[in-house]
């Protein structure tokens, strides 16, 4: 889910030309004076494993010219952002996501380590499962801009808001 604030200068284009998914959401964001940013954002359904959104996504043509940030709920574990390495075991798809994340030139935005989900069970541990990526065009022009964990914009869901 994405929420923004209306301003006069700010546009948001949904781009369903490019995916037709209900796991990935495709947004330009456009604002005066400022380069185009593609936010993708995806929910990686970790019971559909032949086509989820991970795999959809790696086959997108990304425009390599622009600002783009992956986003959301990857329902993954990894030793690159994970809070606890000894919980989690990888495997090929992840592995293979890691590498085209690397190739592609996205660079982790998350805090390694700081849980961005927490279930509601007594059992349930933090895990880091919602997380974002940047391209080099958005490093270089600091977007995503103050990324962070928001606890108290969470409303109850066991996903932590990402700000």
């Amino acid at each position: 889910m994405l929420y923004y604030q209306q301003w006069d200068s700010l546009e948001v284009a949904f781009r369903s030309d490019l995916v037709r998914d209900r796991d990935i959401q495709v947004i330009d964001v456009l604002y005066l004076g400022q380069p185009t940013t593609m936010i993708i954002n995806i929910y990686n359904d970790p019971t559909c494993l032949d086509n989820n959104a991970i795999c959809i996504l790696q086959n997108l043509n990304l425009p390599t010219n622009r600002l783009v940030i992956l986003t959301g709920d990857w329902n993954i574990h990894h030793a690159m952002w994970a809070n606890d390495t000894r919980r989690y075991r990888t495997n090929h798809q992840i592995e293979t996501l890691v590498n085209w994340l690397t190739i592609q030139g996205f660079q982790l935005v998350n805090t390694p380590g700081v849980a961005t989900y927490a279930a509601h069970s007594d059992r349930g541990l933090p895990s880091v499962i919602d997380l974002t990526f940047a391209n080099g065009q958005a490093a270089q022009h600091l977007v995503p801009y103050d990324w962070a964990v928001q606890l108290d914009l969470s409303y109850g869901s066991d996903h932590f808001a990402l700000q």
